[in-house]
């Protein structure tokens, strides 16, 4: 398993978006026998160009470790969250 960093791009308009959005990423990770080692909550942020029609996001940073096949499932997994806007996930 390697280790990787992800930050995702939420939808900003109600806290338990927010949560449930974070909710549905760690049991992703979770299930496809991952672990989640941090979860940093960087706050709402200004965007610099509007995606999607908003002009705002809440800044997640997820630290986890997943098997290197694992990760593109996890990836297409985000996009078809409808609360994320954005996903980046490295390897660190």
């Amino acid at each position: 398993m390697n280790n990787y960093e992800a930050i995702f791009i939420i939808k900003s308009d109600k806290e338990e978006n927010i949560e449930k959005a974070i909710n549905q990423i760690t049991k992703n990770v979770t299930d496809n026998k991952g672990k989640v080692l941090k979860t940093e909550k960087w706050g709402n942020k200004r965007l610099a160009y509007p995606i999607k029609k908003h002009k705002e996001g809440a800044y997640i940073k997820l630290n986890f470790s997943l098997d290197p096949l694992q990760v593109v499932k996890l990836d297409k997994a985000c996009k078809l969250i409808s609360g994320i806007l954005r996903a980046l996930i490295i390897k660190k």
